[in-house]
């Protein structure tokens, strides 16, 4: 089946958004110790106005991931300060998929086609924070080629967060 990564535009807001509702919650939910700050976070991120703004930030883009159907989406700031150092290169924000279409190498596909892009645009270092529970992900970003440069902690209101930052030179 062919993999489709193509640039979002503004009359694929409401996708994104049901896109990141559904797969954020679905691969993280277990996380969150309590239901309204997920909720609050998911607004936060994936809320259609939130959406709208990001799109139009020429240092950001995002991508609809599909097959015969949208499965996914990316999320790419293609330059941006690897907090508490002095590194800077291309994050890879986002790279989510729907429920039951992980483990079919769209993931791979995926991260070397933002690679490609990242290369492409100038950049000569591609990053991204995993979450420290998210054992399966970091293997995965480790077999691209990336290696850990440092933990992050992010917190709520009840919980702390604690994130790995992983990188490889382009």
């Amino acid at each position: 089946m062919t993999l489709i990564l193509r640039e979002a535009k503004q009359c694929d807001v409401s996708l994104l958004s049901e896109l990141g509702v559904s797969t954020y919650t679905h691969h993280f939910k277990q996380y969150w110790i309590h239901s309204e700050e997920l909720e609050e976070f998911l607004n936060q991120e994936y809320s259609p106005q939130v959406i709208e703004s990001s799109l139009a930030d020429p240092s950001a883009d995002w991508y609809v991931v599909e097959t015969s159907a949208p499965i996914g989406f990316v999320k790419v700031i293609w330059q941006c300060n690897i907090p508490g150092t002095s590194l800077q290169g291309t994050l890879l924000k986002k790279l989510y998929l729907s429920e039951g279409t992980t483990g079919k190498n769209y993931g791979q596909l995926i991260f070397g086609e933002v690679a490609k892009m990242a290369k492409e645009r100038g950049s000569n270092f591609l990053w991204l924070e995993v979450l420290k529970e998210n054992t399966r992900a970091r293997r995965f970003y480790e077999r691209q080629g990336m290696t850990f440069i440092r933990d992050n902690i992010y917190n709520t209101a009840t919980q702390y967060v604690t994130v790995h930052i992983l990188g490889m030179n382009l």
